[in-house]
């Protein structure tokens, strides 16, 4: 437990403080009539470097942490891949490259990492004020072992943050190509096909009561998913994207035995902070009146919002595709942050951003209350050069 929090808080903490001084540097230097800061700010990449480090160098954090190092360390040994179909080919080409060059497994985590983090930091590079909430809620918010857990589709959903820019500036074209290029890491990326069409600026124009009214629908539509019989019809097709493995479970749903997720600590923590991102959107935008992306911003985060709520007492694969668009919960989350602290309301940020980022806190001591539960030992942060010591 003491390992996890000082990893966990110390990287957040790290993350806070460099992004705090890149943001302030380029606020001086814009006062100054010195232009913005680069991409490659030595802030910006020590961040980067951090999150290689850290994130390369764990051992079985993050649920999908040991069938990807199976993977790898199987590929290295000369077999092929163990998942019947295989896996998506750029992943399958990236990690037979590292394993034939030998390289150790920290090395092949922390490239994933790298990719991550850059493709995350350099979306939000004409955005530095977020960077500072950025690193405490992506680290110790209610997505962070999400981040950890699902590697390919997380560098899918660092990859659209910088894509954001690509609908705002209606290029089609470039954002298919990329598209159809991080299908090759995972498939779940087609989808953002349909996320490029979608009225944002219709979206984020209706009133809060509006988004809190189809908020509460899809929350009362959640608590017992019998509407979930109207994709039954499409049940043959799971096979045909590669789904087949999750027949029997979709069955099951499909018979009426749902799941029914209590409203413990944790799940209370994520939907109030979903909540907030409801209540002062209309203040942030009001504030940001000229930020052609926050729109766009808002719109994904609120339909990540009320889809996670639609679907939370069905199954977890059904929840998977939502993992494209919870970092911009995570983005919203900054934006009321930046601001809250920019209008010296802190009484409203400290309850805003404390019960956010105690996520892991609250998860890390309930793994050490109860050591055999099943996510225990995931959650906790473990080195590799540790872990068997």
């Amino acid at each position: 437990m003491i390992l996890s929090f000082l990893v966990y808080i110390s990287l957040a903490i790290a993350l806070f403080a460099l992004g705090w001084h890149v943001n302030t540097r380029e606020q001086s230097r814009v006062l100054a009539n010195n232009g913005t800061l680069s991409f490659f700010s030595w802030e910006i990449v020590s961040s980067i470097a951090l999150i290689v480090v850290i994130m390369g160098t764990r051992f079985k954090t993050g649920s999908d942490y040991i069938m990807y190092w199976t993977e790898y360390l199987q590929v290295g040994k000369g077999y092929g891949f163990s998942r019947i179909g295989g896996f998506e080919s750029g992943y399958e080409l990236i990690t037979s490259l590292f394993a034939s060059l030998k390289l150790h497994y920290s090395i092949y985590f922390g490239f994933w990492a790298l990719l991550q983090a850059s493709l995350l930091y350099f979306g939000l590079r004409n955005h530095k004020f977020l960077l500072p909430w950025l690193g405490l809620l992506l680290v110790l918010g209610p997505y962070s072992i999400n981040w950890f857990s699902f590697i390919r589709q997380w560098v899918v959903t660092c990859a659209f943050v910088p894509m954001i820019h690509l609908i705002e500036t209606r290029r089609f074209f470039l954002y298919a190509l990329i598209t159809i290029i991080l299908t090759t890491i995972h498939i779940s990326a087609v989808l953002l096909l349909i996320f490029y069409f979608l009225p944002y600026d219709k979206i984020s124009s209706w009133s809060r009561k509006t988004h809190l009214i189809i908020l509460l629908i899809a929350i009362l539509l959640g608590l017992k998913p019998i509407w979930i019989l109207v994709f039954k019809p499409l049940l043959p097709l799971l096979p045909l994207i590669g789904y087949d493995r999750y027949i029997n479970m979709f069955n099951d749903l499909l018979a009426g035995n749902y799941r029914i997720v209590a409203w413990g600590p944790l799940h209370i923590i994520t939907f109030f902070t979903q909540l907030i991102i409801v209540i002062y959107y209309s203040q942030v935008k009001k504030y940001r009146p000229n930020d052609r992306l926050l729109p766009i911003f808002f719109g994904l985060s609120f339909i990540a919002i009320c889809y996670d709520n639609l679907f939370i007492n069905t199954v977890h694969f059904l929840l998977r595709p939502m993992e494209l668009l919870y970092i911009f919960t995570i983005i919203m989350l900054g934006y009321i942050c930046d601001f809250l602290y920019n209008k010296r309301r802190y009484w409203e940020l400290a309850i805003v951003l404390l019960p956010a980022i105690s996520y892991v806190i609250i998860n890390v001591v309930k793994a050490y209350i109860d050591p055999n539960a099943p996510m225990s030992e995931i959650i906790n942060y473990h080195f590799y050069f540790l872990y068997s010591l």
